[in-house]
């Protein structure tokens, strides 16, 4: 008498299918950032909650943010000044500089992306 094959149980499938999903998801999450945790800062001595170690950190992005613009904007007056009448000497500049402000603006964001926090990892919401 022929064997027929049963199909497996509907449990086994079920669990076969939330163990892909995990493992999906798990794969999925993975990040290459640096995690802080709070409890190894404190061993180590630093006491300043989150929220204010946040607040520092974007205020040095700020600063350096400033200090380049600055530059760049005294950069850009003196080559503006040393083109005298050439038209195509400051279009050139015009460019260079609008150029140089996006670069500056940019390393802004990526300065004030790595001053994030775990939110609600702070004080519990005091």
């Amino acid at each position: 008498m022929a064997r027929i094959s049963t199909p497996p149980p509907r449990r086994r499938i079920i669990a076969s299918l939330v163990v892909i999903a995990l493992a999906g998801a798990s794969l999925t999450s993975i990040q290459c950032r640096n995690i802080e945790d709070p409890a190894v800062q404190l061993q180590m001595g630093n006491y300043a909650p989150l929220s204010q170690q946040h607040k520092e950190c974007t205020m040095k992005c700020d600063f350096a943010y400033r200090v380049a613009m600055d530059q760049e904007m005294e950069t850009h007056r003196l080559l503006i000044k040393g083109c005298g009448g050439d038209m195509q000497c400051r279009s050139d500049e015009h460019e260079r500089y609008r150029i140089a402000k996006k670069v500056i603006e940019q390393s802004k964001t990526t300065c004030k992306a790595a001053c994030r926090y775990n939110e609600g990892a702070g004080l519990g919401g005091k």
